[in-house]
């Protein structure tokens, strides 16, 4: 692999201390970019090189989006060394990524759900969550979190 690639990911991993997952994926992202372009000097290319190396990818539009950022973050690390005098990712938009709409539940789904029995004290708490959760809007990580002190029952609010 070319010098300046290892370079940029013992910085990546000393210095920036990215995690090993994120470390495999760049290396990854910037092993294919090299092979891609074996007989062509990194240092060299153009946007039109980067845009093609984009276009020929048989991935996601996600997937594009994060090689481009991988390939971005590489040239503005070449940048900063001095080693090259312009990225040649700058003005190349990031692929549009179709937006998805959450799952969410029937209105007879969550009549269900919030009509379960309640005999035992956990089951009155797990009811009391998931009212809380449905009423609220809150995430379930924001509903883990609260404490006691978060629950004014004078003024009947939560602060989240």
């Amino acid at each position: 692999m070319e010098k300046n690639i290892n370079n940029y990911l013992a910085y990546l991993k000393y210095e920036r201390k990215l995690s090993s997952n994120t470390y495999k994926s760049y290396s990854d992202n910037l092993k294919q970019l090299a092979n891609f372009f074996e007989n062509k000097n990194l240092l060299t290319l153009k946007k039109s090189d980067i845009e093609d190396f984009l276009q020929k990818m048989d991935k996601s539009a996600k997937t594009k989006s994060h090689y481009l950022t991988v390939i971005n973050s590489f040239y503005n690390y070449l940048y900063d060394d001095n080693l090259i005098e312009n990225n040649p990712c700058d003005n190349i938009k990031q692929p549009k990524i179709a937006k998805n709409l959450p799952d969410f539940l029937t209105v007879e789904e969550v009549s269900k759900l919030l009509n379960i029995r309640t005999n035992t004290p956990l089951e009155v708490r797990n009811k009391a969550m998931l009212e809380l959760l449905y009423a609220s809007g809150m995430r379930i990580s924001e509903l883990l979190e609260l404490k006691m002190s978060n629950i004014d029952y004078q003024n009947e609010y939560v602060r989240v």
